[in-house]
């Protein structure tokens, strides 16, 4: 009977030298601490940007404009920066080109509006980034807030005046939003 009863004492000693963290506060309960922790990513979405189609016919006499609405979300940042891309940049300067093997080019503005609200938009050069934006606390998701931003697009007529008739101007516009 003694081996056994050697067991049973080398057995609880293991067990209270594996529960060395707890707190025995009676003989009925016990309690511990735990650290809970959340990791919070930095996320930015960009959503909703669409082909901008502009009809200069539309605009006889004027700048021939168009926009699109679009959002930008997301969360762990309070700032961003915006920055448009034009595949046929001529510096700073956006320009599309027509389909000739030597093509022509037609300058154009591109403008941005952190505020759907704004009657004011900020002017953008092809790859030099806006900063400071904010995000604002209503843009976390854009498929729940919707759209919250706006490009503007507009063709001086001076420039769609003297272009090519009968001719498509188009350019691929890269828009790239990065956190701050």
């Amino acid at each position: 009977m003694k081996p056994l009863v050697r067991f049973l004492i080398a057995g609880s000693i293991a067990i209270a030298a594996i529960n060395a963290n707890a707190q025995v506060t009676s003989a009925q309960s016990a309690d511990t601490d735990i650290t809970v922790s959340l990791t919070l990513p930095q996320l930015i979405e960009l959503e909703g940007l669409n082909d901008i189609t502009i009809d200069a016919g539309s605009f006889l006499g004027a700048n021939a404009t168009g926009s699109d609405d679009f959002c930008v979300g997301g969360y762990g940042y309070s700032t961003y920066s915006i920055q448009f891309d034009s595949a046929n940049a001529s510096g700073t300067q956006f320009r599309m080109a027509d389909s000739g093997t030597t093509p022509s080019y037609v300058n154009y503005n591109v403008d941005f509006a952190n505020d759907l609200g704004s009657v004011s938009h900020i002017p953008a050069e092809s790859g030099v980034a806006l900063t400071g934006n904010e995000r604002g606390v209503a843009n976390i998701a854009c498929a729940t807030s919707g759209e919250n931003r706006q490009l503007l697009v507009t063709v001086l007529q001076s420039d769609w005046e003297n272009a090519n008739a009968l001719s498509t101007f188009s350019d691929t516009l890269t828009v790239t939003v990065t956190a701050e």
